[in-house]
């Protein structure tokens, strides 16, 4: 039901203190609720509340305490032992691009055992003995996970709204079982304290159910931004952008400034008006992290200036770089007092991470003011200065949020720096720019619903091994938050149609614009995405639910708003352009009348709720 772990006085280690611990509990029942009441009379008590609600069981978890000497770190509330699992079952985790680990004992106790040979990276994932963790806010997007299989789901969240990192734990029980919990991180002592609402149900089978269950306590909790007009406009509308480095550290320039207009107009031959320009800053990306001021090896400041200035006049939208959480020791930021703006760990010492550069990274407390309003006034410097359309925040929303243990911080405990100061971080910076161009974007690494409301885009990633033991689940965010705009890699020709597929504006390495084959299926693509704007920057992704096909196909719906129209994606991982590809696709309904997009060999027949089709892979696209 519970864990606590609790730090007397005086003494380093914790005490883990179980229900059992605390005695026999008084059980009633009143109004729909039972309550099990453990340590009564004694200087620790415990309430437990559950109520079912349908499927799902909802629970609150209270603590009391008289005894100056204790302080509860953390609690495992609630802590499921499920000790059924069998080889067919994979854990979902609810991360920025979904973290689907299949076979969980076996992968997660192989993954623990490499914690101490490198295996493991900052913490993303954390590792102990069995059992791993991963933080919300950043690495987790959603307060959920979910052990399915085709035949059922056990679900288990937290529908949190306050100020506080937890974590949510798997960890081996036994020989085939798991322990799930979420993990808060009250830092409590004496007086009382309350967990937010927590859910756990047995649900149909796949992660469609619980995703729906979670949407419906959550998703109107997390108000959408206000976009800019232009990214939903019929006429233009934000399709994606074109990723440029101009350079890295010890090496030379693979641009200047001088070159940049001829790269926007490259991006925009492929149909993408947006230019994302990285390695722009002092000595080469990640290095002097948070100045963001321009490398002289490129040109000067005015150079820049003239060419973004140049791609805006060309109808271009030029994306300059920043990071909203590293700093680096030999920044003028960090120079100039910046340095009390870091997080610290329980020794007092700054968190370090490096990231293939001489720069030897602290963590930014993003409780601390300072360093909010300081990127607050980096934005406003690029659009000041410089002439950009947009910023990319990075590792705001897929970077692990560190503990702080400075007591001369703001922040109440080491847990409540991240969620509250990063939703200032991130509004101080919508302020700064909203002010000086309306029409200025911002974008953001990951994905998060609560950090989402406060920036334009968020940035999916997908396939590839990103700080996850299992699949990456991309569609996941979308899927729970289709209101906020999720882009998707395309760094290869397969994760351009998977992105597509999905609905998602694409993230096009300037490289592949050289594949004439590639190029050629970028542009039609792009070019239908424009075509159908009502499913492509208004519609509602609905990934394949109420989709059934054949083989190996995928199926991912995109629903008018208004309920007119379905538009179905099918793609064939793997098949190259010209490839002959077959599928059968249910719908659902009856008498369907499909709408042939792509491509132009696509063949469809109809017979009751099923399609047969064909074409040349490995996309096609129909409405029906």
């Amino acid at each position: 039901m519970f864990r606590l772990f609790v730090r007397r006085q005086g003494e380093a280690d914790l005490v883990m203190l179980s229900d059992a611990d605390l005695g026999s509990p008084r059980h009633d029942t009143s109004d729909g609720v039972s309550t099990w009441h453990f340590g009564a009379g004694g200087p620790l008590g415990v309430t437990v509340c559950v109520r079912q609600v349908g499927l799902e069981a909802l629970a609150t978890l209270e603590l009391t305490s008289t005894d100056e000497r204790l302080t509860v770190e953390r609690v495992q509330f609630p802590y499921l032992v499920y000790d059924k699992v069998v080889p067919f079952d994979r854990l979902l985790m609810a991360s920025s691009w979904g973290d689907d680990i299949p076979k969980p004992v076996r992968t997660i106790r192989h993954y623990c055992d490499g914690r101490d040979q490198g295996f493991w990276i900052y913490d993303y994932v954390h590792a102990s003995e069995d059992e791993i963790s991963y933080a919300y806010p950043s690495i987790m997007a959603m307060q959920f996970m979910v052990l399915h299989n085709p035949g059922r789901a056990l679900y288990l969240a937290c529908y949190g709204l306050g100020d506080d990192t937890r974590t949510f734990n798997a960890q081996i029980y036994g020989r085939d079982g798991l322990a799930l919990s979420v993990n808060h991180y009250p830092f409590f002592g004496q007086g009382h304290w309350v967990s937010p609402e927590c859910s756990f149900a047995l649900l149909p089978g796949g992660w469609h159910a619980a995703a729906d269950l979670y949407a419906a306590h959550m998703r109107d909790r997390f108000v959408p931004p206000d976009l800019p007009g232009w990214m939903r406009d019929e006429n233009e509308g934000f399709h994606g952008w074109v990723q440029t480095f101009m350079r890295r550290e010890g090496q030379p320039p693979a641009f200047t400034f001088k070159d940049l207009p001829e790269v926007g107009r490259q991006a925009r031959a492929s149909g993408l008006n947006a230019l994302h320009i990285a390695g722009w800053t002092y000595d080469g990306f990640d290095t002097y992290y948070p100045d963001f001021e321009h490398d002289p090896l490129l040109g000067t400041g005015e150079e820049l200036r003239t060419a973004l200035q140049q791609i805006r006049a060309e109808g271009g939208r030029p994306i300059l770089y920043t990071n909203g959480r590293l700093v680096d020791p030999r920044s003028a930021f960090y120079r100039s007092g910046g340095d009390k703006n870091l997080c610290l760990d329980e020794a007092g010492q700054p968190y370090v991470e490096r990231y293939g550069t001489s720069a030897q990274f602290r963590i930014a407390c993003p409780a601390c003011r300072e360093y909010g309003d300081h990127m607050a006034g980096r934005i406003s410097n690029l659009i000041t200065r410089y002439a950009a359309s947009a910023a990319q925040v990075d590792q705001i929303s897929c970077n692990h949020a560190y503990f702080c243990y400075d007591k001369d911080h703001p922040h109440a405990t080491p847990a409540s720096n991240y969620l509250p100061g990063v939703t200032y971080e991130l509004t101080a910076m919508r302020a700064a720019h909203r002010a000086l161009d309306p029409e200025f974007f911002v974008w953001c690494e990951g994905c998060h619903e609560r950090f989402a409301q406060f920036y334009d885009v968020n940035q999916g990633h997908g396939e590839e091994f990103t700080w996850a033991l299992g699949d990456g689940v991309p569609e996941l965010f979308a899927y729970v938050y289709p209101d906020f705009i999720t882009t998707g890699l395309a760094s290869n020709l397969q994760q351009l149609c998977h992105s597509y597929a999905q609905g998602k504006p694409l993230d096009v390495p300037l490289r592949m614009l050289g594949d004439a084959g590639y190029l050629a299926l970028l542009r039609r693509l792009v070019a239908t995405r424009k075509a159908y704007p009502n499913f492509f920057l208004k519609g509602r992704f609905i990934d394949s639910r109420g989709l059934t096909t054949t083989g190996s196909v995928r199926a991912f719906g995109i629903e008018q708003r208004d309920g007119e129209g379905l538009l179905i994606n099918l793609w064939l991982s793997g098949a190259e352009p010209g490839a002959p590809v077959w599928a059968r696709l249910g719908i659902g309904r009856p008498n369907p009348h499909p709408v042939r997009v792509l491509p132009d060999d696509l063949a469809i027949s109809a017979e009751g709720g099923w399609l047969t089709l064909s074409w040349s892979g490995p996309i096609a696209t129909l409405i029906v």
